[in-house]
């Protein structure tokens, strides 16, 4: 089974309430039961769309990966947005 980016995600965004630190890739793969390497991989994806942003210490969720949570839909599931020039 592959690790959901979702899972990953949200891992990340309740330690880093817990702790309102960045948490370290070793952190989310322990508490996801995954390896290191594939949580980076996911991390760094999570990176290019936005939802996370790489620190010093580790990584943290964005305001834009906090919205898309509080829409109660998963990163796989299939959204369409509305975008709209300023």
């Amino acid at each position: 089974m592959s690790l959901s980016p979702h899972t990953v995600l949200v891992t990340l965004r309740d330690r880093y309430d817990a702790t309102e630190e960045p948490v370290a890739p070793d952190t989310v793969a322990y508490l996801c039961g995954e390896s290191p390497a594939d949580v980076i991989r996911v991390l760094r994806s999570l990176c290019g769309t936005e939802f996370v942003v790489e620190t010093d210490d580790g990584y943290r969720p964005t305001i834009t990966a906090r919205e898309f949570l509080r829409l109660n839909v998963e990163l796989e599931d299939v959204v369409a947005v509305d975008v709209v020039d300023g």
